[in-house]
């Protein structure tokens, strides 16, 4: 479990090595045009670089546990996020990041009620919505599913809302939606790339109260050819 002190130094080395990422794509569009695609260690490090970016603000700054949260999330999806060259760089991922393998698709966390379950998951998925895409005829794909409509909207908007505040924070493009429902949220981005975010109710049977928060609620780019399955839960 994160104590505060490791939550502060996780967000400072967080913010230390998107430097040096940061510093290679000033000169260029965060959203590589075809041809100049971001390697799976910048996307990986732009992704938790937005998601630090909840911690400049008063209202989202992220409790330890939902740090923690957002690594294993990020664990879980690393195979999307590297895509083609996961199994090449299977080796230099675990000893980046400090993982112990084997890296497994999903992911199962407990919190109690009022824990920051749906924020944790909605920064993750904007976080990922903003810098992960495909082409308009195979995009990377968002799929999150909740106990129900209620939750499954509020999660949405709550999405919807960080995408905006990621793209202030790191001086990106506004979100571009060019479908948004209370169950899809499609975003393209300024070199045409696409990525779909979808959340759906379901029925779910859980014997305990505490939520079974995801394997990802993101990342599941099922249009994608990925190294391993993607399966998300909420």
């Amino acid at each position: 479990m994160l104590t505060v002190e490791h939550a502060r130094f996780v967000r400072e080395q967080i913010a230390l090595q998107s430097i040096s990422v940061a510093s290679r794509l000033a000169h260029r569009d965060i959203y590589a045009v075809p041809g100049d695609h971001l390697t799976g260690r910048e996307k990986l490090r732009l992704i938790r670089r937005a998601l630090a970016s909840f911690d400049n603000t008063d209202d989202w700054m992220r409790e330890p546990h939902q740090c923690e949260v957002h690594e294993l999330l990020a664990k879980a999806a690393v195979a999307p996020i590297y895509g083609k060259t996961f199994n090449a760089e299977y080796q230099n991922i675990l000893e980046e990041n400090g993982w112990e393998g084997p890296l497994k698709a999903e992911t199962a966390v407990g919190m109690p009620r009022r824990f920051g379950k749906t924020t944790a998951i909605a920064m993750f998925a904007a976080a990922m919505a903003m810098i992960m895409s495909g082409p308009a005829d195979k995009p990377f794909i968002i799929a999150i599913f909740s106990p129900g409509q209620r939750q499954s909207s509020t999660l949405l908007r709550m999405i919807k809302a960080f995408c905006a505040l990621i793209a202030d924070q790191l001086g990106l493009p506004p979100p571009n939606a060019f479908k948004n429902t209370r169950e899809h949220y499609w975003l393209r981005h300024e070199n045409g790339s696409v990525c779909h975010v979808n959340s759906f109710p379901c029925s779910i049977q859980i014997s305990s109260r505490a939520a079974v928060a995801v394997a990802v609620a993101v990342a599941v780019a099922v249009a994608c050819p990925l190294p391993l399955p993607l399966r998300s839960y909420l």
